[in-house]
């Protein structure tokens, strides 16, 4: 399943267990930078639907202060 098709939570947990996997000290700097690769691609998704968000209960109280 495509990361964009995740639901913002999905996204998350995962970037949260990349971090747990980023801080195994037994992993190969191989595999560390392909986790770190993901969690930055993960963190980019998450920002990206948190700023729609904020943005639209921005639009929602602007549209409630000209009522």
């Amino acid at each position: 399943m495509s990361n964009q098709k995740k639901t913002f939570e999905e996204n998350y947990n995962e970037l949260l267990e990349i971090i747990e996997v980023l801080q195994d000290e037994d992993k190969s700097l191989d595999e560390s930078i392909e986790n770190f690769k993901k969690g930055i691609e993960l963190h980019q998704l998450c920002k990206s639907k948190l700023d729609e968000a904020q943005n639209t209960v921005i639009k929602i109280i602007g549209n409630s202060n000209e009522n």
